[in-house]
Parts: structure tokens; sequence; C-alpha cells
């Protein structure tokens, strides 16, 4: 199957229940941290870099979706015990790409994460 347009892969991440952390600024520091690692380890996949957009929730966009599943995994894996909630969505993005700040992207990748 072959697309008609340029397909991205958003990923969407939520801190489940961060209103009862009690270190909130120590686990947004934390996460800001392995964001900042993802987005060095992963750079060729990047096509927004991985930030915090609000307080509890962050977002990337990857140009492909073959390390989707590991960057997940590694938020996880490293966030634990702290739970996340993940949205995945593949589509167009109709909107200028700013590889510095994934905020302003818009299109179906988004809306299907």
């Amino acid at each position: 199957m072959s697309y008609l347009f340029n397909s991205y892969v958003a990923i969407i991440g939520d801190i489940i229940k961060s209103k009862d952390i009690r270190d909130r600024n120590d686990v947004q520091c934390r996460l800001k941290n392995i964001l900042d690692e993802i987005n060095i380890k992963y750079h060729k996949d990047i096509a927004s870099r991985f930030m915090i957009t609000l307080g509890d929730e962050f977002q990337g966009l990857l140009n492909c979706g073959q390390n989707a599943m590991n960057i997940v995994n590694e938020i996880e894996l490293q966030m634990y015990p702290i739970k996340i909630r993940f949205g995945i969505g593949v589509g167009e993005i109709t909107t200028d790409i700013n590889y510095s700040m994934p905020i302003g992207a818009d299109g179906p990748a988004y809306h299907n994460a």
C-alpha cells in the first residue's frame, strides 16, 4: 500500500493521576531529562522534538514509526513507578513542523493519537 501524503507518527503522553503525586516538580524534571535523552538517542527519527507541553503532558513527532514502541517503552521504564497513558497516531501533518517545538503542529497524526 502506498500513501499519497507524507505520514508521520505522533506520540502523546499523559501522566496518570498526576495531581496525586507528592513530588510533582521532581517527576516533571525527571520526565524532561528522559525526553531530552530520547531526543538525542532517536534524533534521526524525530521530526519535532519530544517536550512537555503542559504540566503532566508531553508530545513528539516522528518521521517514521520504526522506533515508536522503543521510545514508549523507554519512557515507561525510566518513569516507573509513575504510570503514563500514551496515544500514538499515524497520519499527515497539515501545518508547518518546527523541529525544536511540537506545539502548534496539527493534522491527522495528532488527531489519531
